[in-house]
């Protein structure tokens, strides 16, 4: 088979280039096969941004060398509500011009999906057969097992997608094992190729350390505010008043509220600080300067299926992590060697491995360096560029 440069395009998404987890892992996905020789597109059908936070922010661009296109005509949400929905039922026309325009210019060998919306995952199968090309459902969540999510159309979306989409695509990106088997429960044959966490390890290359304050540092999603809760707890339980807890956290109003009144709360509210909507650059500084990372892992199916973006950046950080023996973490991680795992979501047991931290930082310091030799054997984007594309030349045979 003559092995031409591939046009690989990314639907679905939100954001691009600027983001969090899924806009990360989209970055580094297309880096990774931009590596290998192919093309790659990202098209974003609605803007989302403030203008005010990106003012340079063009409707056609190239960030680290991905090319994206803001379908839609503009990457900046508009603030008039009734603008907003009249333009909405013409977004998806819209992409589909676009995919077309790009499909007579060139061809489109693939596309990677990154929704959990099964209405686009069915709008993108039937434009991939119209247009003649296959699609890898970037699988990284089970839709029913998110918290917080109400209404009677959120549970309809997610049933849809958590029993169709496998069957709706042509190959799977899972990024655990827990997916794995769900794929193999619904098709033996599908192919899928598994893409953990993924990082960018020059992110650290360079990093000076700022070690004023002795801290540990949780980075996540507001929405996660149980976990966020059960580590103010935990905190609370160290009784060295040198040591500071920083929780680096976004989301929306409400769950920014629930934490941040629990915070007040707190005895030792004067020894926790939160910070949000920090430059790359700022978080790299604060995960490197760290005591050690936080990321307790509960025994939910939410936990057990997906897989933090932020672990591995914890990791190639060279910092401690420390976290609990749930999902994916007992396939790539050892206790006291490459990382502190308490056995379970347990105040105590968690503490405990905090204190191990403030009371051995030679030891701490030697299991944080051995995780950066995870990272760089598991983790790093580079290494899955060719495997994606093998399997996109496999689904064109």
């Amino acid at each position: 088979m003559n092995r031409d440069r591939l046009n690989i395009l990314y639907l679905g998404c939100s954001g691009f280039p600027y983001g969090l987890a899924e806009v990360q892992r989209i970055l580094l996905i297309s880096k990774a096969l931009i590596a290998e020789n192919a093309k790659v597109t990202v098209i974003c059908s609605t803007g989302i941004h403030n203008k005010n936070n990106y003012p340079d922010l063009k409707r056609i661009g190239q960030h680290e060398g991905v090319n994206f296109i803001y379908s839609n005509g503009t990457p900046y949400r508009n603030s008039n509500l009734i603008l907003r929905n009249i333009v909405k039922p013409f977004a998806k026309i819209l992409e589909f011009l676009t995919i077309y325009k790009i499909y007579k210019e060139d061809r489109i060998d693939a596309a990677i999906i990154s929704s959990m919306n099964f209405r686009d995952l069915l709008i993108y199968r039937y434009i991939s057969k119209i247009l003649n090309f296959n699609t890898l459902l970037n699988l990284v969540e089970v839709n029913s097992s998110m918290s917080g999510q109400k209404g009677i159309k959120t549970k309809i979306n997610n049933y849809l997608f958590d029993h169709y989409a496998i069957q709706l695509s042509d190959g799977i990106l899972p990024i655990s094992e827990y997916l794995i088997n769900l794929i193999k429960n619904v098709d033996l044959k599908k192919p899928y190729l598994k893409i953990p966490v993924i990082v960018d390890l020059n992110r650290y290359i360079g990093v000076e350390v700022n070690s004023e304050k002795q801290y540990f540092l949780y980075c996540g999603a507001a929405a996660y505010f149980e976990v966020i809760l059960f580590i103010v707890d935990t905190f609370e339980l160290i009784e060295d008043n040198e040591i500071y807890l920083y929780l680096v956290i976004n989301g929306v109003a409400s769950h920014l509220s629930l934490i941040e009144k629990r915070v007040f709360e707190s005895d030792k509210r004067m020894f926790i600080r939160i910070f949000s909507k920090m430059t790359d650059k700022e978080l790299t500084i604060l995960y490197k300067s760290a005591l050690a990372l936080l990321i307790p892992l509960r025994s939910t199916i939410q936990d057990k299926a997906r897989f933090p973006h932020k672990i591995g950046e914890y990791l190639a950080s060279g910092r401690p992590m420390i976290t609990t023996s749930m999902g994916e973490i007992p396939y790539y991680l050892e206790d006291m060697k490459n990382a502190l795992i308490a056995d379970n979501f347990n105040k105590k047991e968690f503490y405990s491995k905090m204190q191990f931290v403030i009371n051995n930082p030679e030891q701490s310091a030697k299991i944080g360096s051995n995780g950066i030799f995870v990272a760089k054997t598991y983790f790093n984007y580079r290494n899955y560029g060719q495997k994606i594309l093998e399997l996109i030349y496999d689904l064109k045979q």
